[in-house]
C-alpha cells in the first residue's frame, strides 16, 4: 500500500513539472525565444565554386568549417527551388 501511494505521489509531482516546462516554453516563445540548434550561414557560392573545381563534399568540410552534410542540403535546397 505504502508503495501505492508513493508511486502515485510521483506521478502528481511528474506532471506537475510537465505543466510547468511547457507553460515555460509557451512564455519564452511568447518572449520570442527561439528553441533549437542555430542556423548556418552557408556561402552558396563559395561551395559551387568549391565543386566546379572536383573537390569531394569532405574537402569543403574542411575548407569551410560546415559539416558536409549541412552543405550539401543547402546546396540541394537552391537547386530544387
Amino acid at each position: 500500500m505504502v508503495f501505492t501511494v508513493l508511486g502515485a505521489v510521483a506521478e502528481l509531482e511528474r506532471s506537475i513539472i510537465r505543466e510547468r516546462v511547457i507553460a515555460g516554453q509557451k512564455a519564452a516563445r511568447r518572449r520570442g525565444v527561439r528553441f533549437g540548434r542555430p542556423n548556418v550561414a552557408v556561402p552558396l557560392g563559395k561551395i559551387e565554386k568549391l565543386r566546379e573545381r572536383g573537390l569531394s563534399w569532405r574537402g569543403i568540410e574542411a575548407e569551410t568549417g560546415i559539416a558536409k552534410d549541412t552543405l550539401r542540403r543547402a546546396l540541394t535546397a537552391v537547386q530544387t527551388g
